[in-house]
Order: C-alpha cells, then structure tokens, then sequence
C-alpha cells in the first residue's frame, strides 16, 4: 500500500525533490492520513525519509506565517515537560518525562501539577506533554490531551497563547483530525499552530508507551546534537529501519513533524 502511495502520488514529482533535503508536504483530503515519511519507492527499495526529512503543513499559507512569527519569539523561558499517567494507566509516562526533563533540564509538572494553566503562556524552547490523547472523529474542536485538571482540548488551544518552538504531544493518535471542505482540518495539530506554536511532533496511531519512550529518548539526542524537529526525527526513523526488530513502518511511521519544522531550537 505505501509503494502503492508513492506511486501515486510522489513518483510523478519526484524528479523535483530528487535532491531535496527538506521536503515539506500539504495533504489534501484523505491523504492528510498517510503516513508520508514510511511512503515506499519500489524502484530503489528505500522509504522517503531514507532520501529527505519530511514536515507536513495544513496549508501552504500557513508556513510563511511561521516563518515571519519565528522572527519574533525570544525565549525567555526554559523547557517545559508535562506528565499525567491517568492515575498509573500508562506506566512509561513518568519515566519518559523525568528522563526528558532531565536531557533538557527542562521544568517538570508531574501528574497533579500536571495542569492546562501549568502551560503558561510563556515563551519556551520545548513543551513536552506525555499523557492520553482523545480523538473525537465526530466532534474535532473536542479532541483533547487528558491533564490532572480534565481534558485540554483542541478548541481549548485555539482560545491559548503558548508561544513554543516545539511542541511534542506524546499521545495516543495526537495529530489526528477531520478533513472538512476547503481541506480544513480541525485538530489538536492545527489549534496548536493557531495558538503560537512554531513546530510539532505528533502521533497519527497507538504505538506501545515502551516504543514511544525509546524513540523519544532517541529524538532528543539528535536534537540536543542541533538537528532541527524534522531531521532529529528522520534520524530516529533512519535507524528503526536499519534495526531488524524495529524496521516495520509501524514501529517508527506513527510520528510525524508538521509545521516550521526546519528549525535547529537547542
């Protein structure tokens, strides 16, 4: 089915972005689904992020916006690390946010502390949140990330400020959405972008908390090392590949960066 994809819709083009580095993508309808970085070329036995690191947009107009808006963030604040693990449900999420706090000596809200009003509306470098996430297929504006003082959701982040440099929702299906008509797509993704973050790291299905915490732990190493959101995750999917156990799109294909997600932002 991804060679199928790329078939389709990259191999009529691809003699455009041959030697691109940075490859951004607008889905349009129900591509928005697909999971673009894992798109197979049959010809060469190698997926897209093999060739180039790939950031998705919601729309192309959106990304000169960020570009302008980047040239006015100062950070004045340190990282930030929030974690709320559904009263133990999900076992990883407090070791996963003391490991990440600790690599970006970041300030961690852990469980009670773990609130919507904890993300300030300072400007930070990072915002990590580790919890549950909600899709509602039927009611978008109401898909949500689970905190200690009820369900943030997308609607919540369209009416916030959280000016932020990347914003990583280590989340069940966070970057899910509808696709209305004229391509809106309405999401916890799109209501981040709306509230004053510049870049994202989202998840388009479950994946097990153990592979997220490894894969985290992962995409943080490459960015301390100064790679920018989309090439830290290149490099992470990179060597999921070249690892046996881990080399199933599965394992490695369910985040995606989406936004100005060239950035080096440490």
């Amino acid at each position: 089915m991804l060679a199928r994809f790329y078939d389709l819709l990259l191999r009529p083009l691809q003699d455009t972005f041959a030697s691109a580095q940075r490859l951004y993508i607008v889905p349009h309808g129900p591509t928005y689904y697909v999971p673009f970085s894992a798109m197979y070329d049959s010809e060469t036995n190698t997926y897209l992020v093999e060739r180039t690191a790939v950031s998705r947009l919601p729309s192309a107009a959106i990304l000169r916006i960020l570009q302008e808006r980047r040239k006015q963030l100062v950070y004045t604040y340190t990282s930030q690390v929030l974690a709320y693990s559904l009263q133990g449900a999900l076992p990883y999420v407090h070791r996963e946010a003391a490991l990440i706090a600790d690599m970006l000596q970041a300030d961690l809200y852990i469980e009670d502390e773990a609130t919507s009003d904890a993300l300030g509306r300072e400007p930070r470098p990072v915002r990590h949140i580790a919890a549950h996430g909600i899709v509602r297929s039927d009611a978008p504006q109401f898909s949500s990330i689970t905190l200690a003082d009820g369900d943030l959701t997308a609607l919540d982040l369209t009416m916030m400020s959280i000016p932020t440099g990347l914003l990583v929702l280590s989340a069940c299906e966070s970057g899910l959405g509808v696709v209305h008509p004229g391509d809106e797509f309405m999401g916890l993704s799109s209501a981040a972008l709306h509230a004053g973050v510049q870049s994202m790291l989202i998840s388009l299905w479950r994946i097990s908390d153990e592979s997220t915490f490894t894969l985290m732990q992962t995409f943080y190493e490459h960015l301390l090392k100064g790679s920018s959101p989309a090439e830290a995750l290149a490099a992470v999917q990179r060597e999921a590949i070249a690892h046996p156990q881990f080399a199933h799109p599965f394992y490695w294909a369910a985040f995606t960066a989406m936004g100005d997600a060239f950035q080096p932002l440490l």
